[in-house]
């Protein structure tokens, strides 16, 4: 039993070691809801946003548990924070709030 334990904790270790890493990758499948986030935070529709459909974010920062890109618009700079709808797997969900990453 105590052995059974041991391989447990080892797996589970091994999980939350590449999951965080996976997380903490920059993917550009979290960009594009990033830049809707900032979209709709501009009160603007994806489709007539000010940020273009490609737009790269000015900066980013990455994390175990989620990402954040800052998009510069006319009405100044935007923070997108994604995070996973579980902290190790599930959906991405981005919210955007005025900000710097500096």
């Amino acid at each position: 039993m105590r052995q059974f334990l041991w391989y447990l904790i080892f797996a589970l270790s091994l999980f939350i070691g590449y999951q965080g890493y996976v997380n903490a990758q920059n993917f550009r499948e979290t960009q594009g809801e990033a830049r809707n986030a900032v979209c709709k935070a501009l009160n603007q529709t994806p489709e007539a946003c000010e940020l273009a459909g490609n737009a790269e974010p000015n900066g980013h920062s990455t994390g175990v548990t989620g990402r954040t890109y800052q998009f510069q618009t006319k009405g100044g700079s935007y923070l997108a924070e994604c995070k996973r709808e579980y902290t190790f797997f599930g959906a991405w969900s981005c919210t955007a709030r005025s900000g710097s990453l500096m």
